[in-house]
C-alpha cells in the first residue's frame, strides 16, 4: 500500500498534517513518559490513524528486509503456516506478508478494539480476499507447528510471556521484529537461549543458535542489531521531518528461529553484518558474524573494491547493517581478519 491508499482506509480519513503530528505525538508519549500510567485502552481514532498512516508505510520494508535475508524454505512456511500475529496493531506487519504472497491461516491479536477496527478497515478496503480472526486475546485453538509473529509487542509483554506461547503452542517458526534498543536486544538475547534448549535452529541473524553471542561476549557497547537505510515517499518523508522521527536509518532487533529437522538449512556460505567499520580508497571494512568451529564468532571482512562493479561499489556505500551475503574467503590476513569476495550479492539498499 502507498501513503494515498493507507490515508483513505484510516478511521479518520480526512486527517491534516497538525492532527497526523499531534496524534503521534500522543501516542510517543503515552508509550515512553506515561507507559507505567497506561489504561487498558488509551488509544482514540485520531492517535489510532496517525499511528497507521506513518508505521504501516515505515514497518512494512523492516519485513520486507528480513524476508529476503530468509532460505526460500522458511519464506516458504511463512507464507503457508498458520500464522498468529500477537499486538497486530492495525495489521502492520500483515499486509506487507500478505503482498509477498501469504495465504495461509492467519490470526492478528490486539488488547485494542481500535487497533482491530482500523486492521479491519484496511483488509476490507485492500485485502478482501484474505480472512483474518481477530482477537483481543490469544486463541484457545490456535494449531500447533504454526508460526508465533512479534512485531513490536515483545517490549510490551515482555519475554517470559512470550516463552509461555512457545510451550503452550510449540511452534513450528518464532519471528520477531522489535526496536533495535541496546536494553531489549539483551532481554531478547534470553528468548534467543531458551529457544536453544527447545530443538529450534536459527535463521536470521545468527549463522547458528548454538554458543552466546560474540558481541556480548567482547563486553563492549556495540549489541546485536540491524539497521536498515532507505527512502521513503515524499509525505512520509515530510511526516517524518515535522514529527521528526528518523525513518531514513531505522534500528531494529530482527530474529527468525524454525524448529530443528535434523540438519540447518544452508544454501550457501554466509555471514551478516552487523557493523560498517570503514570504506578506504581500496577497500570496504565489515565486522560480520558467522559460525567458526561451531559458534557465531565475530571477524573483520575486507572487501576489495577491485572485485566489485560501480553499482555494487556505490551500493554498499549505503548499505543497510544486517544483511546476509554469501561470500568466498581468499585470504586469511590475521586470525580475526579475512579478505573475503562476495558472491550473488543481495543488492538490498531500498533506493
Amino acid at each position: 500500500m502507498n501513503f494515498h491508499q493507507v490515508y483513505t482506509s484510516t478511521l479518520m480519513p480526512e486527517m491534516t498534517d497538525h492532527q497526523i503530528i499531534g496524534g503521534l505525538n500522543q501516542l510517543h508519549q503515552l508509550y515512553t513518559t506515561h507507559r507505567q500510567n497506561l489504561r487498558e485502552d488509551p488509544l482514540n481514532e485520531q492517535m489510532v490513524s496517525s499511528y497507521s498512516l506513518f508505521y504501516l508505510l515505515t514497518n512494512g520494508p523492516k519485513l520486507d528486509f528480513v524476508f529476503q535475508k530468509l532460505p526460500s524454505s522458511i519464506q516458504q512456511k511463512l507464507l503457508e503456516l498458520p500464522l498468529m500475529d500477537i499486538g497486530t496493531g492495525p495489521g502492520t506487519y500483515l499486509w506487507p506478508l500478505f503482498n509477498l504472497g501469504r495465504r495461509g491461516v492467519t490470526y492478528g491479536v490486539d488488547r485494542s478494539p481500535l487497533m482491530l477496527s482500523q486492521a479491519e478497515k484496511l483488509r476490507a478496503d485492500h485485502y478482501s480476499d484474505h480472512e483474518i480472526l481477530w482477537g483481543q486475546s490469544v486463541p484457545t485453538t490456535f494449531p500447533q507447528k504454526g508460526v508465533l509473529f512479534f512485531g513490536n509487542s515483545i517490549n510490551e509483554i515482555g519475554v517470559s510471556k512470550v516463552i509461555s506461547l512457545v510451550e503452550k503452542f510449540q511452534p513450528e517458526m518464532i519471528f520477531w521484529i522489535e526496536p533495535g534498543t541496546r536494553e531489549l536486544s539483551f532481554e531478547l538475547l534470553k528468548l534467543r537461549d531458551f529457544l536453544s534448549t527447545q530443538d529450534f535452529n536459527v535463521a536470521y541473524p545468527c549463522s547458528t543458535i548454538k554458543g552466546k553471542c560474540p558481541m556480548v561476549l567482547r563486553n563492549e557497547e556495540a549489541w546485536c542489531h540491524q539497521i536498515l537505510r532507505m527512502t521513503h515517499e515524499p509525505e512520509v518523508e515530510r511526516i517524518s521531518q515535522l514529527v521528526k522521527l528518523d525513518r531514513k536509518s531505522m534500528a531494529m532487533n530482527a530474529h527468525v528461529y524454525y524448529r530443528y529437522n535434523q540438519s540447518k538449512i544452508v544454501e550457501h556460505e554466509t555471514a551478516t553484518m552487523v557493523r560498517f567499520l570503514t570504506e578506504t580508497k581500496h577497500s570496504f571494512e565489515w565486522e560480520v558474524c558467522l559460525e567458526k568451529d561451531g559458534t557465531n564468532t565475530i571477524i573483520v571482512f575486507e572487501i576489495p573494491k577491485r572485485e566489485l562493479t560501480k553499482t555494487q561499489t556505490k551500493s554498499l556505500q549505503k548499505e543497510s547493517v544486517g544483511i546476509r551475503f554469501s561470500y568466498q574467503t581468499t585470504k586469511i590476513l590475521s586470525d580475526n581478519k579475512w579478505r573475503i569476495k562476495l558472491i550473488d550479492y543481495p543488492q538490498s539498499t531500498i533506493i
